[in-house]
């Protein structure tokens, strides 16, 4: 694209701006004299500048498809790869995109099909794999509902993957919950139900290297996940220096704990009946050696006696 052709292109979309108009399916804005066809052009001519497309722009093209199709077709056709240009591939990494980058509201509404895979029709495009055992099919939208309930909005979410195959986990991230602490909370660990011995999510809550500390939470999950690891109360994945190392010396921590979300109201316990909220903290080798030697029963029994905040991860 030259120079010029560029220049014309902002002009246009500064126009777009100045008199406070918003897209439309069509390409363009509500208004014809704002310029109708102006973000078709800006989708058209900048698809000629990449040879590989960056993440903000695969972001741009799959809402501009996913409205699209959702006012023509519907987004049955959308989910389903219709157009051959909405794979499952891009769909993940828009919904990342999404989150990451404060489009919090539309991140929810975008994500609706991965947590509803039964309303949209199968292909061998989209999803490629689920378990064969589903729990219902608004699964998502429960565990939302539920989190809103006891810990409001979410202000960001994190997606994690180790097999493209496979479900994605999201960490929900909430900030007033406990003070001066991050709350993170799983959507999509109860998919593995049938893997882990029963449905759960988890909530993590933590008062320092909160980046750190979801990817390795992240990493445990599927940790379990991939090795068919039971997860119970007392269930305890060893191994976060090999994860990140300055994390394990710096606060002392080496193993993700598991238990009752005992910090929590007693409602906060069970979704809709049908999964169960586990609280993960960290802990030290030493705690680690303690569980092995008395069991998880006196650990906890230890934690409560001594009035240890698990939420400290300096402790």
């Amino acid at each position: 694209m030259k120079k010029e052709e560029l220049t014309v292109l902002y002009e246009r979309l500064t126009k777009l701006k100045e008199l406070d108009e918003e897209g439309n399916v069509y390409g363009g804005s509500a208004s014809i004299e704002a310029d109708w066809y102006v973000l078709d052009d800006f989708l058209e001519q900048l698809s000629d500048m990449y040879e590989e497309l960056p993440d903000w722009f695969t972001a741009y093209y799959q809402v501009y498809m996913w409205e699209y199709q959702a006012f023509y077709e519907g987004l049955t056709g959308y989910y389903a790869n219709f157009y051959e240009s909405t794979d499952y591939d891009s769909i993940q990494k828009t919904a990342g995109y999404l989150s990451e980058n404060g489009y919090g509201e539309l991140a929810k509404c975008y994500n609706y099909a991965l947590f509803n895979p039964d309303e949209f029709p199968k292909s061998e495009k989209w999803p490629p794999k689920w378990p064969d055992k589903k729990v219902e099919n608004n699964i998502g939208e429960l565990i939302i509902e539920h989190y809103e309930k006891f810990l409001g909005v979410f202000e960001d979410c994190q997606i994690f993957k180790s097999d493209e195959a496979m479900p994605s986990i999201q960490l929900l991230q909430y900030d007033k919950v406990f003070e001066g602490c991050k709350t993170y909370a799983t959507i999509g660990l109860s998919l593995y139900a049938d893997i882990i011995s029963g449905a759960y999510e988890v909530v993590m809550v933590v008062d320092d290297d909160t980046e750190s500390s979801s990817t390795i939470l992240a990493n445990a999950l599927f940790y379990i996940i991939d090795n068919n690891v039971k997860l119970d109360i007392g269930t305890y994945i060893e191994g976060i220096k090999n994860i990140n190392e300055e994390f394990s010396n710096r606060h002392n921590k080496n193993a993700v704990y598991f238990t009752e979300p005992y910090a929590f109201p007693d409602k906060f316990s069970n979704i809709n009946k049908e999964i169960k909220m586990c609280l993960a903290f960290f802990i030290s080798e030493e705690e680690c050696n303690f569980i092995r030697k008395n069991g998880c029963d006196k650990f906890e029994e230890y934690l409560e006696k001594n009035n240890v905040d698990v939420m400290n991860i300096n402790r």
